[in-house]
């Protein structure tokens, strides 16, 4: 399967290490539609970044491509009347977004992400189920990046009470990480509505560097955010960041002082930087959705 043009480009400076996403983003946000010439129209973006787009990063993001939509992957690019508009929002969205699964909605009307510790507790998994599962009759796609712990109850909840859920991955979708979860993702992408997604293609890469960049993702792409348990520093607490850094709303749930995940939360509670969340009505009526 040949690959679009304007695709293999994309895909070839967004791997490129001197062009960064806000830099990236900018420069996409000059065009209203993919422009004719990709070369000649990212001339000024290469220049800004002192780089260019060469003749093996080209075969090699071509390559990548054909694979993926050969093997059924599905590729929204910015300039796609489906990419979410959430994520257009932010300042460092990116140019592709390749996923697998059943999500034809890109833009559902309402969609939450819950995060927390992977090594959270019994009672967090409850209530994180709960939660979810108390809110079926609201619509809400439900976001999260399917990591061990709240990220993956909160997706099995969801599916289990017929919610759509959508997994951020760091890596290639093809290629799920933690492979604990490999298991669910799939049956993330049998259900309708629901699948895993990337900005990512090819070659895994695991650094911190890509978990706080799926993060963003995560918190770009949600309407909430809620913070069930974490220690402090922790990667949920970047993604409560970005969610305030997005004006997104962001609910936390407190938790005992002495419990050994109570830092994250009680401490954006304590800050005022989020707002209690007890039950899902705080969230119903935060938003508005009644």
């Amino acid at each position: 399967m040949n690959a679009p043009e304007h695709l293999v480009w994309l895909l070839a400076m967004a791997r490129n290490p001197k062009i960064k996403p806000l830099s990236l983003h900018a420069w996409l946000k000059q065009f209203p539609q993919a422009p004719t010439e990709l070369p000649e129209a990212s001339e000024s973006l290469l220049a800004h970044c002192a780089c260019a787009v060469d003749a093996p990063s080209l075969q090699l993001a071509r390559q990548d491509l054909e694979s993926a939509l050969a093997s059924g992957l599905a590729c929204v690019d910015y300039w796609n009347p489906e990419y979410p508009y959430r994520l257009r929002e932010i300042p460092s969205a990116p140019p592709l977004l390749f996923t697998k699964g059943q999500a034809h909605n890109w833009n559902a009307p309402r969609m939450g992400a819950i995060v927390g510790s992977r090594a959270c507790s019994p009672q967090g998994m409850a209530f994180t189920r709960e939660l979810v599962q108390g809110l079926a009759s609201q619509g809400i796609t439900w976001v999260s990046g399917l990591a061990l712990g709240i990220d993956g109850t909160m997706h099995q909840a969801a599916l289990d009470s017929g919610q759509a859920t959508w997994g951020v991955l760091a890596g290639d979708v093809r290629e799920v990480y933690p492979p604990g979860n490999r298991n669910l993702a799939h049956e993330m992408t049998q259900r309708p509505g629901s699948a895993v997604l990337s900005e990512n293609l090819g070659q895994q890469s695991f650094d911190p560097l890509a978990f706080k960049r799926r993060n963003r993702l995560i918190a770009g792409m949600a309407d909430f955010v809620v913070l069930v348990e974490s220690k402090d520093p922790s990667g949920s607490l970047i993604t409560a960041q970005y969610a305030e850094n997005f004006d997104r709303r962001l609910f936390a749930v407190p938790q005992h002082p002495s419990h050994s995940l109570s830092a994250g939360p009680n401490g954006l509670i304590q800050q005022q930087r989020a707002l209690l969340c007890q039950q899902g009505s705080d969230i119903v009526q935060e938003m508005n959705w009644f």
